[in-house]
């Protein structure tokens, strides 16, 4: 379930990328490897998932995760919400 929230991140992502790339100067250098990161987190969050069997301190990391995978979603939309109103 996580993950698909991650899925989703990584989606925006790269439509971000193809829609900015050619406005903005080094953003894809950078958006490239925030979806690395969120492919990282998707991967960690999958392995989780796997394991039903947590400790509180991977229960913690895995609400971290998923908590920096929702806000890295809402600052995308709010980008990209901006981006369209500068046009």
């Amino acid at each position: 379930m996580a993950s698909v929230v991650v899925d989703h991140v990584i989606g925006t992502i790269m439509t971000a990328l193809q829609e900015e790339a050619t406005l903005l100067v080094g953003i894809k250098d950078e958006l490239e490897e925030i979806s690395k990161e969120l492919v990282s987190m998707r991967s960690f969050l999958q392995d989780a998932e796997r394991n039903k069997v947590m400790s509180k301190g991977e229960e913690t990391w895995v609400a971290e995760v998923r908590d920096t995978a929702h806000q890295i979603e809402d600052l995308l939309t709010i980008a990209a919400m901006e981006s369209k109103g500068r046009r």
